[in-house]
């Protein structure tokens, strides 16, 4: 499954990240008030910079 994760960089963001590496599914990419690319996916401040395709929004925000 496809994730665009909401709140990428919190708690529970962090805890739905290894999750998903658990199950195989894949994080396209996350959302969060920081935006930090650094990490294993990208993380955007804004819904219209997301350019990757997902079958399920997760929000922890």
């Amino acid at each position: 499954m496809r994730i665009l994760l909401c709140g990428a960089d919190g708690r529970m963001g962090k805890a739905v990240t290894e999750l998903a590496h658990q199950r195989g599914d894949t994080i396209v990419c996350g959302l969060s008030l920081v935006q930090d690319l650094s990490g294993p996916f990208p993380v955007y401040n804004s819904f219209d910079a997301v350019t990757q395709a997902a079958d399920v929004l997760l929000d922890f925000s």
